[in-house]
């Protein structure tokens, strides 16, 4: 397609040209810009069947023009115009995105056909057996939760002013389920067996393996202040047991199988081989 320059109209004869057109973004526009801006908004009213797609917004340029027989102007516009790169008014682009064959059609349309595919899989593919299961344990666990807590409520509504040790087992009992919770949770998802790359990307429900659950009061230990340990953290057995057992029966219907518990509570000796280097220390309060 040939470049068609544009005369300028004859109210800017006597307008002489700058010895530089200065920063876009920083300027008054010179009047010769001005006239020329003004006569591609002419032409492009003359196109009716423009004004639709004129109306979402579209961007067009101008550049003045010096050459042997005066000034002039030639006209370009972003993107495409009605469907079209190239109109008889507007320079061509420097690259045709609509041309047959080109590289940018043949990305577009294999991006496309992924996008495609992903929407086809959403729509189509079911949730595994883990992902079901985890969510129905998951809301079997959010159920008790809400049991629990208008349990809670009821007993504080009937308890008096001065039961303050009843009204501190029901908050440490509220902590100790929405912990259990994160916990259970973070059990399903815990990536932290290796695949066949030596990677942890496997959770112990992927690789079907055997779980060891022990009450372990003592890793509350507090040990800021004196030589001593102090365990005044820990809950009691009145609210650690239900919730012990609760993880248990958890994990268990998790698995599909028992687990292993010990004794709760007991000053049991247990005999193990650590399979690595690894040793993780899952807080459900203290995420880092």
């Amino acid at each position: 397609m040939a470049v068609s320059l544009h005369p300028l109209p004859f109210c800017v004869e006597k307008v002489n040209a700058p010895k530089q057109f200065t920063y876009p973004f920083c300027y008054e526009p010179h009047p010769l810009c001005v006239a020329a801006a003004d006569e591609v908004r002419r032409y492009i009213r003359r196109h009716a069947e423009w004004h639709d797609e004129l109306q979402r917004g579209k961007m067009f340029g101008v550049l003045i023009v010096k050459t042997l027989n005066g000034l002039g102007f030639l006209a370009a516009f972003s993107g495409t115009l009605d469907g079209k790169t190239q109109h008889e008014y507007f320079v061509p682009p420097v690259f045709d995105l609509m041309a047959s064959g080109c590289y940018f059609q043949r990305e577009e349309a294999a991006i496309s056909a992924i996008n495609r595919r992903i929407l086809f899989l959403e729509s189509t593919m079911q949730p595994s057996p883990l992902r079901k299961q985890m969510d129905e344990e998951l809301a079997a666990y959010r159920e008790f939760m809400q049991q629990s807590k208008a349990e809670r409520d009821a007993k504080r509504q009937n308890s008096s002013s001065d039961e303050e040790d009843g009204v501190g087992l029901l908050i440490r009992e509220s902590q100790h389920q929405k912990a259990e919770y994160r916990r259970l949770k973070q059990a399903w998802e815990q990536r932290i067996f290796d695949d066949e790359a030596g990677v942890m990307n496997l959770s112990v429900a992927d690789i079907k393996g055997d779980v060891m659950i022990v009450s372990q009061f003592t890793l509350h230990a507090m040990t800021k202040k004196g030589n001593r340990p102090s365990w005044i953290k820990a809950a009691p057995e009145a609210i650690s047991r239900p919730l012990y057992e609760e993880f248990v029966r958890s994990v268990e219907g998790a698995l599909g199988r028992k687990v292993a518990t010990g004794s709760f509570g007991a000053d049991m000796k247990i005999e193990l081989i650590n399979d690595g280097p690894v040793t993780i220390w899952i807080d459900s309060k203290n995420r880092e």
